[in-house]
């Protein structure tokens, strides 16, 4: 029984897209915010690279939002993607490309060597900048990466593809139910939960 049980979750874990452990993530963190009308939401970007591990030397990436809820105010950069921090308008920057819709990018000028010993005294997890939104509406919206150009590069400039983990922020004093539907890879892993608790029931018959 063991061993069956051992066969499906890696049959499982294996057979799902975007599921093995090696893939870093890029994460918006909280996945979830509650706020009132006037609050100043923060929300950090989050590189977690740790499992590989797998390093990063850029990034560029858009974010949308419901521009009625919220309005971007700015971003701070951190200094896990070059050891000495970023260069406002040079090798980082945060724009606004329209309403609801903004563009951030950074690029190391670290060699290869200096930046994956930075990023492994961090863990290969750290913060890449906290963005801050103005609350003017009340609802719900998702802050979510959007678009065609996302683009990740590690320490020698190769394309890299992390998994990305979006969130929500809700505003007002009634609440909000976020709207976040399972992932596929939680929801074959229940599954799979539920048909070897069923096999196991019938072996104990």
């Amino acid at each position: 029984m063991k061993k069956l049980l051992r066969t499906l979750l890696l049959w499982v874990g294996f057979s799902l897209p975007g599921f093995a452990l090696a893939n870093p993530i890029l994460m918006l963190d909280p996945v979830y915010t509650e706020g009132s009308l006037g609050d100043v939401i923060t929300i950090d970007i989050l590189w977690d690279g740790s499992a590989d591990p797998e390093y990063l030397g850029a990034w560029d990436i858009d974010l949308a939002f419901d521009s009625s809820i919220l309005t971007f105010t700015g971003a701070t950069f951190d200094f896990g993607v070059d050891s000495l921090g970023c260069i406002q308008g040079l090798s980082c920057d945060a724009l606004t490309l329209g309403p609801g819709l903004i563009d951030l990018y950074e690029f190391s000028f670290d060699e290869a060597a200096t930046l994956m010993a930075n990023q492994d005294g961090l863990g290969n997890m750290f913060l890449l900048a906290s963005l801050s939104f103005d609350a003017i509406g009340e609802g719900l919206t998702s802050v979510a990466f959007t678009g065609n150009l996302l683009t990740f590069g590690d320490e020698l400039g190769d394309e890299i593809f992390p998994t990305l983990m979006n969130a929500s922020v809700c505003i007002g004093n009634n609440g909000c139910i976020p709207t976040q539907i399972p992932e596929p890879t939680g929801l074959l892993l229940f599954l799979a939960g539920l048909f070897v608790l069923g096999i196991r029931k019938r072996s104990l018959k």
